[in-house]
């Protein structure tokens, strides 16, 4: 290399440190390269070994007016300007995660020199943005929230963001690290998966590209030639969704016109086993955090049970990456009828994503399930699922509210052969009955029928069903667009949930 050292691309003005935390500044070096670090009135010195560095700063205190950091060697010197020390938040997954403001209703737009937006290049694998220069760039830097900046980064973080600046008053940093159309296994470490026989079913499967291109070239020939089809394959997509074409026919109009529209699976393909970790995610690791935000699950909707394993993996090893136990909030995909995948298996996965549910372990779920639209796997209004997100934040982070996060079912015990009365947990404010039409409920009869359940009486938090006897189940929220008629007094959902019916004794299945 040129120079003595090259900071990760993190490291840029304008930057947020995380406060109270031990600071890692880490990069590329040539070996045995004396670095010194001036951070305010502090000097510190390294000497390098290898070709990679990893220093270690004492942490820092809030700081609200900007400072600079000079990193200097013999034959080079570096300076970050503009800098701030607050709190830095994750935020990532796939595409509606990634959903930017300009793209979404009901932003409110402010400028906050104190509030801070870095996004991490998506790229589906490197030198992506030399192959295809049109459709991908790497030169990110942290950006001060002003509205040009605002409108072309993630909604939900930006809303999230902006509550907690303008409520504690403190200066917030916002990574946005996500790439649309992606599996959680793309979100894993390799070895996760390899440890992990159920998971590592994904990465044998993945290895039948070799048998399928035979060469590295004739895979390369293809995946150039399906790029740009693909890219216009979604845009038609887009435009059928804004025609008002149901989902189903959305995507039979769309294949209509490209039969074949995806990437192949290969050593580019986003979703290959730990695609996004090693090429994006991996590149802020491990700058030191507050917490981390997850919204991903789409491409997952048919994979319930490995997602539940998967999840789990996923916040243990990033927690790992980082260093840190850090809180994990946990997005619940949002309602969407899905051309190609039934409700039940949906439901299932929404299962899977609550399954992380344990505040013991700093472990939230934020749910979108009731923001929604039938025929649009990315819902325009991100408002109130960032408004849920900041809700949990302020209470289990800056402990400055109580009761943010939905409840949940906890157990149910039967009155009489007809009556059952179900428990809830996680919310002390009581609930209350909304949408007079369809409240949510169903009762699954002997002959595999739904039926509406519209006797429901709700007492504290307590839910009280007659009637019940012919059902084998009853299931809450438990589809794919279901219906939401349960809800706090705080406008927070009862958690989807269902409970199968077996001589009056508890055999279920929670999707809380």
């Amino acid at each position: 290399m040129k120079t003595d050292f090259i900071l990760a691309d993190i490291f840029t003005n304008s930057m947020v440190f995380q406060h109270g935390k031990t600071l890692y500044i880490y990069g590329e070096c040539k070996d045995k390269v004396l670095i010194e670090i001036k951070l305010l009135n502090k000097y510190y010195s390294f000497r390098t070994k290898g070709e990679t560095f990893c220093f270690e700063l004492e942490a820092l205190p809030i700081i609200k007016n900007a400072f600079d950091v000079t990193l200097k060697s013999i034959n080079q010197t570096v300076v970050l300007k503009d800098c701030l020390a607050g709190d830095v938040f994750l935020c990532s997954g796939q595409s509606n995660m990634q959903y930017v403001c300009k793209d979404v209703i009901n932003v409110d737009y402010q400028d906050l020199d104190n509030l801070r937006l870095y996004e991490v290049p998506k790229l589906p694998y490197k030198g992506a943005e030399k192959e295809f220069n049109w459709l991908y760039s790497n030169n990110p830097s942290w950006k001060v929230a002003k509205k040009a900046n605002i409108e072309q980064f993630s909604a939900i973080a930006y809303m999230m963001g902006r509550d907690i600046v303008l409520k504690h008053d403190l200066p917030v940093g916002l990574i946005s690290c996500n790439m649309g159309d992606t599996t959680i296994y793309s979100w894993l470490e390799k070895n996760v998966i390899l440890n992990q026989p159920v998971l590592k079913k994904y990465y044998d499967n993945y290895l039948n590209w070799e048998t399928e291109f035979k060469t590295l070239e004739a895979f390369d020939d293809y995946y150039k030639k399906q790029v740009p089809i693909q890219m216009n394959f979604w845009g038609l997509l887009d435009k059928f969704r804004a025609e008002g074409y149901s989902s189903e026919e959305v995507y039979k109009k769309a294949y209509e016109v490209y039969p074949c529209p995806y990437l192949p699976m290969g050593p580019k393909n986003q979703n290959r086993p730990s695609g996004c970790y090693e090429v994006m995610l991996s590149e802020v690791i491990p700058f030191a955090l507050k917490a981390i935000i997850y919204y991903q699950g789409e491409n997952d909707v048919s994979r319930a049970d490995e997602y539940k394993i998967a999840i789990k993996e996923l916040i243990a090893s990033w927690r790992s990456a980082f260093k840190d136990d850090l809180p994990f909030v946990n997005i619940q995909i949002a309602g969407h009828l899905y051309s190609d995948t039934s409700g039940l298996e949906v439901a299932k996965l929404r299962d899977s994503q609550a399954s992380m549910i344990d505040f013991s372990q700093s472990n939230y779920l934020v749910t979108a399930i009731d923001y929604g639209e039938e025929a649009n796997i990315h819902p325009v209004n991100k408002t109130v699922v960032a408004k849920r997100v900041f809700m949990i934040l302020d209470e289990f982070i800056y402990h400055s509210s109580k009761n943010s996060h939905s409840p949940r079912y906890k157990l149910h015990k039967f009155i009489n052969s007809n009556t059952i009365v179900i428990d809830t947990e996680l919310n002390d404010n009581s609930l209350h009955l909304e949408n007079t039409d369809d409240y949510g409920m169903y009762g699954l009869n002997t002959l595999d029928e739904l039926v509406k359940i519209t006797d429901i009486t709700i007492v504290g938090d307590q839910i009280i069903i007659k009637n019940i006897e012919g059902f084998k189940e009853l299931r809450y929220a438990y589809d794919a667009f279901p219906n939401l008629g349960i809800y706090t007094s705080n406008s927070l959902p009862l958690l989807p949930f269902r409970i199968i019916l077996k001589n009056n004794k508890l055999k279920g299945f929670l999707l809380a």
